[in-house]
């Protein structure tokens, strides 16, 4: 029997079986909304630059243990621009691909202030033996970058809607299709400190999102009730970095720490689905850059998350190749 238990109660001698293919199909849907919500919150491109003038247009490809990521990003100095990013992970028996893309433009106010909007499309794909969910969606909305007057203190926001269509395998026999309506709300604020060759950068930034999966029948005639995730996030840090000249040539050597909140809760079937992690926890991370022949860059870094977090860890290796244009 497709996703159903047996169980015996012993009182009467009787056989009882349970169908939980409601439950489990319900469980792979929280679990990979609550993945994709993670992911859009750590895709989202900065802002701040558009203002600032600080970055530039750039590739780059990074690859750790069971994971590989790449990123592109056009000039920020650009009124229109374009950036796409994606993941790769395999463990055991457990796939995932992520997907992120945004396009968007904006008109420069004043010296201090940029308004504008954006689109954004993003896939993720996630695999966990004969289990399948698959998902493709958009969000828009407008953003704004502002500059305190006379002091380097920057603020960027943005506010997004959306709507996702997914497909689900949750036995590798039959597939549903469903759909999804989110929401994302991002501010930061971060400052900007120079000491010579060393500089400083604190910063503080909210994230806020929603994913809410509507109800639907599956092949079998189960109705699927409706759920939602919701994520909050606060993270608040000290990035620096310091400028090293060897043989001609630039190395920057960069770190950060920073401490993060975050909370996730969840609606409907999603509300007994317990996250990766909900609570406070820090982060480090510390790596150099070295610049060799013209607008190329390698980068090393590593870092750990979950510092103070009895349940959470996360740790790895980037080693990544940028070329500037």
């Amino acid at each position: 029997l497709v996703g159903s238990e047996m169980c015996i109660r012993d009182s009467s001698n009787t056989v009882q079986i349970a169908d939980t293919t409601v439950e489990q199909t319900q469980g792979l849907i929280a679990g990979y909304m609550q993945t994709r919500a993670n992911q859009l919150v750590q895709n989202q491109p900065e802002l701040i630059p558009f203002l600032s003038g600080a970055g530039k247009g750039k590739f780059n490809l990074s690859v750790t243990r069971g994971t590989s990521t790449f990123d592109f990003a056009s000039r920020p100095d650009y009124p229109f621009w374009a950036s796409i990013s994606g993941a790769w992970s395999k463990d055991a028996d457990s796939k995932s691909a992520y997907m992120f893309g945004a396009l968007g433009g904006h008109q420069k106010i004043s010296e201090t202030l940029l308004l504008g909007a954006m689109l954004q499309f993003d896939h993720l794909a996630e695999e966990t033996g004969a289990a399948k969910v698959s998902g493709t969606g958009w969000m828009f909305g407008p953003y704004f970058a502002a500059k305190a007057e006379n002091h380097p203190l920057y603020f960027e926001g943005r506010l997004l809607y959306g709507q996702t269509q997914n497909k689900i395998s949750p036995f590798g026999t039959y597939q549903d299709k469903f759909d999804t309506e989110r929401l994302l709300a991002q501010l930061k604020v971060a400052g900007e400190l120079d000491y010579g060759a060393t500089a400083l950068a604190p910063f503080l930034g909210l994230s806020y999102t929603t994913d809410s999966q509507k109800s639907y029948v599956d092949s079998l005639g189960n109705t699927i009730p409706e759920q939602g995730i919701e994520l909050g996030q606060v993270e608040f840090g000290l990035d620096f970095s310091r400028a090293i000249p060897v043989s001609g040539n630039d190395l920057e050597l960069w770190g950060g720490i920073s401490g993060i909140w975050s909370h996730t809760k969840g609606s409907g079937f999603a509300s007994t689905v317990t996250p990766d992690y909900d609570g406070g926890r820090a982060r480090v991370e510390l790596g150099f850059n070295y610049d060799f022949f013209a607008d190329q860059r390698l980068s090393v870094g590593t870092y750990y998350d979950g510092i103070g977090a009895s349940s959470f860890e996360s740790y790895g290796l980037t080693i990544g190749y940028e070329t500037t244009f």
